[in-house]
């Protein structure tokens, strides 16, 4: 990269690490509201690599890069301990996310964020899938909360029941059944999925 070309992503500026946390910090936000699904994730740390190499080209430094590794947590069959653990470990890879200054560890945490959730994921798979659900269109955690809440009062505790349609599954979730064995579907290079940012 050229510092012409460099200058043109980072724009006109007074400060050039402020310049560039400022765009790095509108990425990451951007980033951070799309659904974890490595066909949507992948343009935006492709535009961050992109505005790292520039910051590097017109004399920017960054700190030590530090790759985390994490064990991944395997859902249980209970489906109210499985959405906690999956909204614990998916909070904690975007704070992470939000912290970090260094695309490297960005696209480490985003890997591990997208193949956790095509773990979860295929915890709700059922052959019978509506194809009108929109993937990305996440519903509000806490309707899903309240939804598995209710199904537990219902007694529905399991994914096998809720594939099942057994104890009077709740819209919310049928509705997601349908949106996360639709993204197992579409996306079903469920256990491969390196993010590539070319």
């Amino acid at each position: 990269m050229t510092t012409n070309e460099a200058s043109a992503i980072l724009g006109p500026y007074d400060d050039l690490q402020d310049a560039f946390e400022f765009q790095l910090f509108d990425y990451k936000k951007q980033l951070l509201a799309l659904a974890p699904i490595e066909k949507l994730i992948t343009p935006k740390l492709k535009k961050i690599k992109q505005l790292q190499e520039a910051y590097l080209t017109l004399g920017g430094e960054i700190d030590e890069i530090t790759i985390t590794m994490f064990d991944p947590i395997t859902p249980t069959e209970d489906l109210l301990e499985s959405y906690k653990i999956y909204q614990n470990v998916r909070n904690s890879l975007k704070r992470s996310i939000s912290n970090s200054l260094v695309f490297e560890e960005i696209e480490n945490f985003c890997q591990y964020l997208v193949a956790y959730e095509k773990m979860y994921a295929s915890c709700w798979l059922t052959h019978e899938i509506d194809t009108s659900e929109i993937v990305s269109k996440e519903p509000d955690p806490m309707d899903v909360l309240k939804s598995i809440r209710e199904y537990n009062e219902n007694g529905g505790f399991t994914f096998e029941e809720l594939r099942m349609n057994k104890n009077n599954p709740p819209a919310v979730l049928i509705k997601e059944r349908n949106r996360l064995s639709l993204l197992v579907t579409k996306f079903g290079d469920y256990y491969g999925g390196n993010i590539t940012t070319p």
